[in-house]
């Protein structure tokens, strides 16, 4: 399952989930480095990095803040 960070409150990460659902999950399961706005392969217990949807939502988000701003 693809989860979005939202956001680290000490030890615990809040992520959002592909049905717009709220997870709390511990810090210490997720990889070292892992911050607001990152997504995340959550498997059997194991998370995983996805730099690529990470990208990917990073720059579908700039370019509506550029239509958004730039009109």
């Amino acid at each position: 399952m693809k989860l979005t960070i939202d956001r680290i409150e000490g030890e615990v990460v809040i992520c959002e989930n592909s049905q717009k659902e709220m997870l709390e999950l511990p810090l210490h399961i997720f990889p070292v480095g892992v911050k607001e706005g990152d997504v995340v392969n959550y498997i059997e217990g194991t998370i995983m990095a996805d730099h690529e949807s990470t990208s990917l939502q990073k720059k579908k988000m700039a370019e509506k803040m550029n239509r958004l701003f730039h009109k």
